[in-house]
């Protein structure tokens, strides 16, 4: 079945705001974690990669998540547009479980996928389960706000407090949690152009 993160996966890449988005997740990443080319990495609900390929040049070998055909099958392309070499996209639906994943990451990073989620409280300890003791978690999250982002039929989650989803992170086994500001998403809602914080949750399995 075809569904709508499919149909706008063709023009995602289009928008100039999701690439600087991207860009600016990678940047606070790269200032609160130590990434070396050693480093193997997941990208969580990775859409068309545009976090991954921010922080491709840091990282060792990244295995891309996503259950989007679509999506996926743009990522496939630019993958071999560039002649990434260090890239695997991966179709599969991590929400009900890490079946499916034959190994264990030094850093999993995701960016405004959690909210879209219904359960994301579980997947936090799927991705707690898939990382190796000591390595790091980075969430990028669209901050609860008065103005819903989704609008009133959204079904999921119109985004987080950091105190919710740091008390998730830590039920999920997380010791040290830490944010940090990272992006304003402009949005005309309404006929009102409104601004959305993007904050970045860190956190690291057994403390490090």
């Amino acid at each position: 079945m075809t569904s709508r993160f499919d149909e706008m996966a063709a023009s995602w890449d289009e928008d100039p705001q999701k690439v600087e988005r991207a860009c600016a997740v990678a940047r606070q990443i790269r200032c609160h974690v130590a990434l070396d080319p050693e480093m193997k990495a997941l990208e969580f609900g990775c859409g068309t990669g545009l976090l991954s390929f921010a922080l491709k040049d840091d990282l060792g070998h990244i295995t891309l998540v996503d259950n989007s055909p679509g999506m996926l099958d743009v990522l496939e392309r630019k993958i071999a547009a560039g002649a990434v070499k260090n890239m695997t996209p991966l179709l599969l639906d991590l929400t009900s479980g890490g079946k499916g994943v034959r190994e264990k990451f030094d850093i999993v990073f995701t960016m405004m996928a959690l909210h879209h989620i219904p359960q994301p409280a579980s997947v936090l300890s799927v991705l707690f389960s898939l990382l190796n003791d000591g390595g790091y978690l980075a969430v990028a999250e669209l901050e609860k706000g008065d103005t819903l982002f989704h609008g009133a039929g959204f079904g999921e989650h119109d985004g987080f407090s950091r105190k919710e989803l740091s008390i998730m992170a830590q039920n999920a086994g997380f010791g040290l949690v830490c944010f940090c500001d990272c992006f304003t998403i402009r949005r005309k809602i309404e006929g009102v152009v409104e601004n959305f914080n993007v904050f970045l949750m860190l956190c690291r399995k057994n403390g490090g």
